[in-house]
Order: C-alpha cells, then sequence, then structure tokens
C-alpha cells in the first residue's frame, strides 16, 4: 500500500509532534508514504519519501490554491492508493480513500468564543469547523486521540463508532526525570492563547502569599491586566518565553504543573507531568480527567474559577 500523507499545516507545538510522531511510525512497516509537508525538515528513509512545500505558509490563499490545484496532481503523480490528512480537514478532489486524523478540539469543546471575543478561535469553531465536520462525515475512517474526542464525533456529527479509531498519544523517550519537588514553585508551559487562559493563573497566583510561577510566554506578550496581575505579585513570576524541552522536563521535575487551559484535544503537558510524577492542578475538562485518569497526584478546579485555584496553590506553598 502507497499512502499520501497530507500535513502542510503542521510548523510548531502539538501539530508537529504528531507528525514526527507518525513519521516515526511509518519507518519500516511494509507500506510505502509520501510525506507532503511545508516547512519541518522531516528525514526520507527506505520507504519514506517527503515534498515539502514551504510557500503554501506566505498566506491563506497560497493555501487555497495548493489544496484546490497543486495538490490532486501532487497526490496523482504520487501513485498513492490512500491518503491520510493530519490536519484535520481530507485533501479535495482526490477520488481515494482517506483517513483523517482530527486533533483539532475547538469545534467540539465546551467552550465558546464570540467573534467579537476571539476572531481566530470563532473562525475554527464556525466556518472552519463546518469543513472539518464535512470532512470527517465523507471520511472513511476517522483518528482521534482521546475516548472524548470520539463521543464528540458521535454526539455531534452522528457518525458510526466503528468509523472511528482512538490512537492515544504515545511518546517514545524513556529519559524523563524523576519528581524531586522544590517548595512552592509552579510551572505552566503554553503559549498566549486566550484559551490557555493564564489571566485565571496570574489573578490566582498574585493574592498568594509568595510562592515562584515559571511562565512560557514574553512580558510583551502580556495583556495590561495581565502584566499588572504579575507586578502586584507578592511571589516571584518569571517570564521565561519560548524553552528547549530539556529545560521543560527538568522544570516539571521540580514543579507543580498548573493547567488551567480550557480547550485541548490531549493535553501535552499533564502527560509529561504524570510521566515524571509530578503535582498537577488542572482545570476541571474532560480532556484533563481523561489524561490524568486514576492519577492520585492531580487535583481539579472549575475553569476559570481564579479563588478556586488560588486555594490549590496555596496547599503547596
Amino acid at each position: 500500500m502507497k499512502i499520501f500523507v497530507l500535513d502542510v499545516a503542521a510548523e510548531s507545538g502539538g501539530a508537529l509532534r504528531v507528525l514526527r510522531e507518525w513519521r516515526g511510525a511509518a519507518e519500516g512497516d511494509g507500506n510505502e508514504y509520501v510525506f507532503c509537508v511545508s516547512v519541518p525538515e522531516i528525514e526520507e528513509g527506505p520507504n519514506v519519501e517527503v515534498i515539502r512545500v514551504p510557500w503554501v505558509k506566505k498566506s491563506r490563499l497560497h493555501r487555497l490554491f495548493f489544496d484546490h490545484f497543486r495538490l490532486p496532481g501532487l497526490i496523482r503523480r504520487s501513485g498513492a492508493q490512500e491518503v491520510l490528512s493530519l490536519q484535520n480537514i481530507s485533501a479535495p478532489h482526490t477520488g481515494l480513500p482517506q483517513t483523517v486524523y482530527l486533533h483539532q478540539a475547538l469545534p467540539y469543546c465546551e467552550k465558546r468564543y464570540s467573534l467579537r471575543e476571539a476572531p481566530g478561535l470563532w473562525l475554527y469553531q464556525h466556518p472552519i469547523g463546518r469543513l472539518i465536520s464535512r470532512s470527517v462525515r465523507k471520511a472513511d475512517r476517522v483518528i482521534v486521540q482521546t475516548r472524548w474526542m470520539k463521543e464528540a464525533l458521535i454526539k455531534k456529527e452522528g457518525i458510526s463508532p466503528e468509523k472511528i479509531e482512538i490512537r492515544p498519544f504515545e511518546d517514545e523517550r524513556t529519559d524523563y526525570p524523576v519528581f524531586a519537588g522544590e517548595k512552592g514553585r509552579f510551572f505552566y508551559p503554553a503559549e498566549h492563547h486566550i484559551y490557555k487562559d493564564i489571566p485565571t493563573l496570574l489573578k490566582a497566583f498574585s493574592t498568594l502569599g509568595g510562592g515562584r510561577l515559571t511562565l512560557t510566554v514574553t512580558r510583551d506578550e502580556l495583556t495590561p491586566a495581565e502584566a499588572a496581575w504579575v507586578d502586584g505579585s507578592r511571589g516571584s513570576v518569571e517570564l521565561e518565553g519560548r524553552l528547549g524541552f530539556d529545560t521543560v522536563l527538568d522544570l516539571y521535575s521540580r514543579c507543580v504543573l498548573v493547567f488551567p487551559s480550557l480547550v485541548e484535544t490531549f493535553g501535552l503537558p499533564l502527560y509529561e507531568a504524570r510521566r515524571i510524577g509530578a503535582p498537577v492542578i488542572a482545570a476541571d475538562t474532560a480532556f484533563a480527567r481523561e489524561v490524568l485518569e486514576d492519577y492520585d497526584r492531580a487535583r481539579f478546579f472549575p475553569p476559570e474559577d481564579a479563588e478556586a485555584l488560588a486555594r490549590l496553590m496555596e496547599e503547596y506553598l
């Protein structure tokens, strides 16, 4: 079987990690693969060919032109017998069996965003959400990472359970450190997106009598209200910006992970902190409950409730 793997959307973060996970799994599995990507450097192999089209990242128009005019020809010339889309939406105009790997939770999460509040998120929950909806209904098979996503697809899209496969995230790393812990240290690795709910965490931390909080954002990314909570805090807030993964693992081993995020498909930091044995304080969401199921070092608070979060954080000072 020759499979065309489409993922020109992946560039960084969880999407890139998904791409690399699938590239690793393709090595020598008996099939042939053609990976079509944009900017990431993906290695070829005995059974893996790589097509790179970095220009699709120039604009939405470049992406639309690629999807509807260049992509069908690439798939046809590759000789593929099946298409696997890792970017939530199927490839148009192919006529081949398709599998869609769905890892975009925004159209299916409980938290809803208005156009005025967050235009980008509204776009994913409505116009792009409708494209995702059509893709998963038409696909021959849909792959998700979690039970809650499968249940959401069954309920919202009316898809047969037999058509949906749950493929849990698997990390082949074996060199995770062991939690040692430092009193009063907290860590939240997240980009500055509205659904990551950094304001609730900063508001909660600012009411504590001390402690040390590390975030992976910069001062320039903060809103005026967030900056005021940082400046008014009696504890120390470290705004480190993007960190290397080894540094992140080291912080997991020394800190309590605080995870107020409202929208995730899986929530990698929850999984990683659990692997290390770190305490976790998370917003009470379907994805967090699933990833932290039966983990005795997990605590939960009502989403967006800064007072409840502060009470839990106080116990670790």
